[in-house]
């Protein structure tokens, strides 16, 4: 393990002792998996994405929304872009139904004032495709 993350952990742990309260600790947990998640999540952005901070920004953006579209965890919404699910497999592999699909995408169309054509409803969509459709008109 890197040096500076044991010692990161080793000061987070020291710091959770410190509290008394089950209460804070419990808070203090769910504060640091939170920042964890959304570390993980740049980290992905920035392997899929490289040194192109624009698109990283959209795949953070659009994977929030699929997130929050879906119900599904942060850790399978990651999968699904890795792995550039397409409309029909985020339907099987995270059992987002049509209705689902058509409110990701006018979340994001309302979120980045944008409009899709048509097509972007097709079950062979891919979250690479809404992405860079995005990057292309905005």
């Amino acid at each position: 393990m890197n040096k500076k993350i044991k010692e990161a952990l080793e000061t987070i742990e020291a710091e959770y002792m410190k509290l008394e309260n089950s209460i804070d600790r419990y808070n203090l947990r769910e504060s640091i998996i939170q920042h964890l998640n959304d570390m993980r999540t740049r980290m992905h952005e920035f392997i899929r994405n490289g040194d192109n901070p624009e698109l990283a920004s959209i795949s953070i953006k659009v994977s929030s929304l699929l997130e929050e579209y879906s119900g599904c965890k942060r850790e399978y919404i990651n999968e699904a872009f890795e792995k550039n699910y397409s409309k029909n497999d985020c339907r099987n592999e995270l059992g987002i139904d049509d209705l689902d699909w058509i409110e990701f995408i006018m979340g994001i169309e309302n979120e980045l004032d944008i409009e899709f054509p048509e097509k972007y409803e097709d079950d062979e969509t891919t979250l690479k495709m809404i992405i860079q459709y995005i990057s292309i008109t905005k």
